[in-house]
């Protein structure tokens, strides 16, 4: 418990078990009353000035989309495929998205991946209107303290077992 190779299996041990209950633990579901993250990503369509009658797909912040509303009076919350990405070059964010129809509506699910930060959401969209469900903001630092805290802890009950069984062995009650 105390070698190198036993602390680097720890910490990736620790990190692969964070990164699933992370989600589910630290979660925002508005079923539950609880505030959407404001940062999550609503899938838009806008009319293309540069090709009359196309449309281009924008990601949208959830903050920022009553201005959205006022600047593109055109637009729809209706993402136009079932999947897709939508990458802005010059922030570095790409939002993946996927949907499934319900009703007149759809289930959209977003994952926005900012530099560290990933940003996963599932809302209601028609037309105009985006319903937030589940908003999960976190990034891969935090399964990375959480797998270097567990190996840490390991490490130290690691000593004190070697330690304990040395003094144990100098008294010679092994």
């Amino acid at each position: 418990m105390c070698s190198p190779a036993f602390f680097a299996a720890s910490f990736g041990v620790g990190v692969l078990l964070a990164l699933g209950p992370f989600e589910s633990l630290f979660g925002r579901d508005m079923a539950r009353g609880e505030r959407p993250d404001l940062r999550m990503m609503v899938i838009a369509t806008v009319p293309d000035p540069a090709q009359p009658g196309a449309h281009r797909v924008e990601q949208v912040m959830l903050s920022a989309l009553p201005k959205f509303r006022e600047k593109n009076p055109g637009y729809s919350l209706l993402p136009p495929a079932p999947k897709g990405r939508v990458e802005n070059p010059l922030s570095g964010m790409v939002t993946e998205y996927s949907t499934a129809p319900s009703g007149e509506s759809v289930v959209v699910e977003t994952v926005l991946r900012h530099e560290m930060l990933s940003v996963r959401a599932r809302y209601v969209a028609t037309r105009t209107e985006a319903t937030p469900l589940y908003t999960h903001a976190g990034s891969a630092f935090d399964a990375l303290l959480f797998g270097l805290g567990l190996a840490a802890v390991l490490a130290i009950i690691g000593r004190i077992m070697k330690y304990s069984i040395q003094r144990r062995a100098a008294r010679g009650r092994y």
